[in-house]
């Protein structure tokens, strides 16, 4: 997976590695770390076009670290 940045710089991940990334900015984030507190699930998938691969990526309490109060 090649990824372009706004300053035009790229960079080449695993799916996997790609996922993992994006699961900590989204875990990171207030607001989501709040609506995942509150219940709501996130999943985040991608296609490998070049491969017809599917990868998946859940976001909830555990996988964000979150301990329901």
């Amino acid at each position: 997976m090649t990824i372009i940045s706004e300053a035009g710089a790229q960079t080449t991940q695993t799916p996997d590695a790609f996922l993992t990334s994006h699961q900590r900015q989204m875990c990171a984030d207030p607001t989501v770390k709040l609506m995942i507190t509150e219940g709501i699930n996130y999943s985040i998938t991608i296609n490998d076009t070049r491969t017809g691969n599917q990868y998946q990526r859940k976001l909830d309490r555990t996988t964000c670290g979150i301990v329901k109060a």
